[in-house]
């Protein structure tokens, strides 16, 4: 019901700051723009996230268009994300993850916390049993403000592509603040679903 003032900061995958931008908004409206429509001036190449604070409150969504996906040649016409508003919790958990036999996942993490921190990632068969995997579970060191993304197959280091492998993952953090997402879909055809 009243006016807001939204603050962007945009952040590079190490932590750095690589633009900010205020927008004013009045009661009840909307604020659609590109990334270099906002942030006109910053390297969109090495952009990770942008963090939105507002003196009201505020929703959040984003969506990218013609997204490839980080190691491979795919494309997808549009990934949407709703905005997440960062908590203490230690702990979250990835519901579902799939990888191989024509099937990727792709994780993002951000570390909103101030200060670094390791996060231990786990990949669990969907009855709870660890995937014996070259690497699991697996540390990923994130500085302040930093984020990492990159395949399921690439972090547990899943090398035999022919093999279905499906579960979910459990994410620990000694801080917390820390948001993550994971996408999946079919190497085949342009579907992938993105879920926090």
């Amino acid at each position: 019901d009243e006016a807001a003032t939204a603050t962007l900061t945009l952040y590079g995958t190490d932590g750095s700051q690589l633009g900010t931008a205020s927008q004013p908004l009045a009661a009840k409206t909307l604020l659609r723009q590109t990334l270099a429509g906002l942030f006109p001036s910053a390297q969109l190449g090495a952009a990770s996230h942008v963090v939105v604070t507002g003196d009201r409150a505020l929703v959040a969504h984003e969506v990218v268009v013609n997204f490839q996906v980080a190691g491979t040649a795919l494309r997808r016409e549009t990934i949407a994300a709703g905005g997440r508003i960062p908590t203490d919790a230690t702990r979250q958990i990835l519901s579902q993850f799939v990888s191989g036999a024509g099937w990727l996942s792709f994780i993002g993490l951000v570390n909103t916390a101030q200060t670094a921190q390791d996060i231990v990632l786990t990949a669990r068969k969907d009855d709870g049993t660890l995937w014996a995997l070259p690497k699991n579970p697996v540390t990923v060191t994130l500085g302040a403000n930093a984020s990492w993304r990159g395949t399921v197959a690439q972090l547990f280091e899943i090398t035999d592509a022919t093999e279905l492998s499906v579960g979910w993952i459990d994410i620990s953090t000694p801080v917390g603040f820390v948001t993550s997402y994971i996408g999946f879909g079919n190497q085949g055809t342009p579907s992938f679903a993105l879920v926090s």
